[in-house]
């Protein structure tokens, strides 16, 4: 696979990645614990594996960079219906 090459993901692609991040999320919480074991750290690992297979089947290296591609981009401010001040 190309690496300059980003794969558009269809609506199951966005929803299974949406799925593994939640579950990478949710793991890097349990692992935070004091109580955390062995366990939790390999379901923490095999999750950010399962991510990073789908991320680089995409062509994303990164959650980030997969959200910064898909991000919208920020719309005009919330208009103003005063109107403006004479000036002096």
């Amino acid at each position: 696979m190309d690496p300059d090459v980003v794969t558009i993901p269809d609506a199951a692609d966005r929803d299974e990645l949406a799925s593994v991040h939640r579950r990478v999320v949710e793991a890097v919480g349990r692992c935070e614990s004091r109580f955390a074991g062995r366990r939790c750290r390999r379901q923490l690992v095999d999750a950010r594996l399962v991510e990073q297979v789908l991320l680089a089947r995409l062509g994303f290296e990164s959650y980030g960079a997969y959200l910064m591609a898909h991000a919208r981009p920020a719309g005009p401010g919330p208009v103003s219906r005063r109107r403006p001040r004479p000036l002096p």
